[in-house]
């Protein structure tokens, strides 16, 4: 049941973004990830995903203050990652 609410939570986030660019498809934490609040500063953590999170991530990267970056879209929140090592593709 968890799984589904997640699920659900993910795709009405995605629904309400019309841009190409926008986080898409699902991604699952495979480790403990810091999401962060804003691009450029890497101190804000806005909150953390656990393994096992899933969330849709971003198809390109942002580079700002010599740092890159990926948008998310989480049932926690909105934010940024700097790796998208931790993440593994789920299908559909």
């Amino acid at each position: 049941m968890k799984n589904v609410l997640r699920r659900g939570a993910i795709m009405a986030l995605l629904a309400t973004l019309g841009c190409s660019q926008s986080p898409s498809w699902r991604w699952e934490a495979t480790q403990s990830v810091d999401v962060l609040l804003k691009k450029g500063d890497p101190q804000t953590v806005a909150f953390v995903l656990n393994a096992g999170d899933v969330c849709a991530l971003g198809q390109h990267w942002s580079f700002e203050k010599e740092l890159r970056y990926k948008e998310v879209i989480c049932p926690q929140g909105k934010g940024w990652i700097t790796s998208d090592t931790p993440f593994k593709k789920l299908g559909g």
